[in-house]
């Protein structure tokens, strides 16, 4: 778990952190980091991580949490807003934020991706969740997407990041119609 109060002090110490991680991982695997050679990098103290954080894992849960509330900021619907809306700004906030994913999908932990994304708050508000379906397959709905977007990230990272948003939920679309036949 991360306790960073909302004071500039902290934020910086947890942005070196992120820096240093960020470096670690060009040179390593994200299981082989230790705290203090992640301190020694970022330059910061281990006292310091430790009242931010309790471990490595919670530096990047930290990461994707700040990004998810700020997709959940910018991402306004309306009573018009779709599924595929939802899914190209996701996919296209992912595509801008491209470092950090990167971080998480070469240390092996889309689950933290994932732990993220449920909280995101605009899942309720789009029309067509309320509309189409149930409570129950709503949290169905939910799981297939943050699925879906993750593993879309992770093919296209290792192909380059060749296809764009559009192209990944063209590619969504023919798969669903698929499954409709």
């Amino acid at each position: 778990m991360y306790h960073i109060k909302q004071d500039q002090r902290s934020m910086v110490s947890a942005k070196m952190l992120l820096d240093g991680l960020s470096e670690c991982l060009s040179v390593k695997k994200f299981k082989d980091i230790s705290i203090s050679e992640l301190c020694k990098t970022a330059h910061v103290s281990r006292t310091t991580f430790y009242r931010l954080f309790d471990s490595t894992e919670d530096l990047l849960q930290y990461a994707l949490d700040s990004l998810t509330d700020k997709a959940s900021e910018q991402f306004h619907t309306d009573a018009g807003t779709t599924i595929e809306e939802f899914l190209q700004f996701y996919l296209s906030f992912i595509r801008e934020n491209t470092k950090l994913y990167e971080m998480v999908i070469y240390s092996e932990r889309t689950d933290l991706v994932t732990r993220s994304l449920k909280r995101m708050k605009s899942k309720g508000d789009i029309p067509e969740f309320q509309n189409r379906f149930t409570e129950v397959e709503r949290d169905y709905v939910i799981a297939i997407l943050i699925s879906l977007s993750t593993t879309l990230n992770q093919v296209n990272v290792s192909r380059g990041k060749k296809e764009s948003p559009d192209e990944m939920v063209a590619i969504i679309k023919k798969l669903v119609k698929l499954f409709a036949e």
